[in-house]
């Protein structure tokens, strides 16, 4: 599946392009690169509990370090976002998905591959709180956003699309989920070759996928004509 996409922040050149954070207060620049070099440390450690305050910490900071519709603020959200979906809070980390995700979208534009990770994220926080119809929607428009700028084969999509397949097979929709799954299986195969183990799950996956669409189809009452 597409992985949580953390975001990387470039501290250094920030001094050389304003002036102003050349010589940082304390609460500023210096504290919020502190709290996020920790976080990063924790969450190397897959300590994400102990992450989480430190980048709680760094969010606080980063509208008045760089601005709230900053780049980089939207950076740091997103990297919350990822740290409580890791730590399983899918609520808070939907929040500051949707922060980061409109930051995104007023700077760059709706079509940029950042709002594409931005929208990925967001809907795998939304379908792991329950709420599939939103991350069906938000699925769909990475897909469709992906497939526009790089086409259907870029590994991307193919990811989105894998994705999507997860989220239509755990609504019980096996109908829809199977040919997003042999794309993705026809995707591995041209890439891994047949004997890889990724490969090997995925085919594993694409064949339970039909045989329970088989099944439910067989548990279906047949109507009588009168």
């Amino acid at each position: 599946m597409r992985p949580l996409v953390l975001a990387c922040l470039l501290f250094g050149a920030l001094a050389a392009e304003n002036p102003a954070l050349a010589q940082p207060a304390k609460g500023t620049i210096d504290d919020l690169n502190v709290a996020f070099q920790k976080a990063s440390a924790f969450n190397a450690q897959a300590k994400y509990a102990e992450a989480i305050p430190f980048l709680e910490r760094a969010a606080a900071l980063a509208p008045t370090v760089f601005g709230p519709e900053h780049l980089n603020t939207a950076a740091i959200l997103n990297n919350l976002g990822v740290t409580y979906n890791r730590a399983r809070q899918p609520k808070k980390a939907a929040e500051v998905f949707k922060t980061s995700l409109a930051i995104r979208e007023k700077v760059l534009g709706k079509n940029h591959d950042l709002v594409g990770d931005s929208l990925s994220n967001l809907a795998l926080a939304l379908a792991d709180t329950g709420d599939f119809a939103q991350a069906e929607k938000l699925y769909l428009r990475c897909l469709h956003l992906t497939e526009e700028k790089h086409g259907k084969d870029h590994p991307d999509a193919a990811i989105t699309a894998n994705n999507l397949a997860v989220l239509y097979f755990n609504m019980g929709r096996l109908k829809e989920a199977e040919p997003l799954l042999l794309r993705t299986l026809q995707f591995r195969e041209a890439r891994l070759g047949k004997d890889h183990p990724t490969w090997r799950t995925y085919s594993s996956t694409f064949r339970k996928s039909t045989k329970d669409r088989e099944n439910t189809a067989m548990r279906k009452p047949m109507s009588c004509a009168v």
